[in-house]
């Protein structure tokens, strides 16, 4: 046995696990990101090809989608206060960019931290928006995103 090509695996793998584990704790990945890496190796052990049921991802802050690795809307990537508040952005835009798309997990900063909440809450029809949430997306928890309050909202 060659104890140098051993030593040379054992060093590469150790090497490689410890970059992963860093990666995980400096983008503090959550369930979901673990939760498409196991949806991808259970897929591919399947025969079918890399699936994932959060293709598209939607957030009231610009930077979440961005971060989320996943696509979004295209008003999630330019979505701001002032557009809402003038009515620029509207709920009905936003629901058929949502449905047109197929946005699959919905991120709605609702209180606390900051700023405070001011992209979809300032819609001038957010009622409308709140209601299609309501009834188009379960809700499935509440993140505390150091003092922001986020719900998040997957579609049925």
């Amino acid at each position: 046995m060659d104890w140098g090509a051993v030593l040379m695996v054992t060093v590469v793998t150790a090497a490689l696990a410890t970059l992963s584990v860093l990666r995980y704790r400096a983008y503090n990945a959550s369930m979901f990101d673990l939760g498409h890496m196991s949806q991808a190796i259970w897929s591919s052990t399947k025969g079918r090809s890399l699936e994932f049921s959060y293709r598209v991802v939607f957030s009231d802050y610009a930077e979440i989608n961005f971060h989320a690795e996943r696509r979004s809307i295209r008003s999630g990537a330019v979505i701001n206060a002032n557009w809402a508040m003038t009515g620029l952005l509207t709920a009905e835009s936003l629901i058929d960019e949502m449905d047109a798309n197929r946005a699959m997990l919905v991120l709605h900063h609702i209180g606390g931290g900051s700023p405070p909440p001011h992209h979809l809450v300032s819609l001038q029809d957010y009622r409308e928006f709140r209601e299609y949430l309501v009834h188009t997306y379960d809700y499935i928890t509440t993140w505390d995103r150091a003092g922001q309050i986020t719900e998040i909202w997957q579609r049925r």
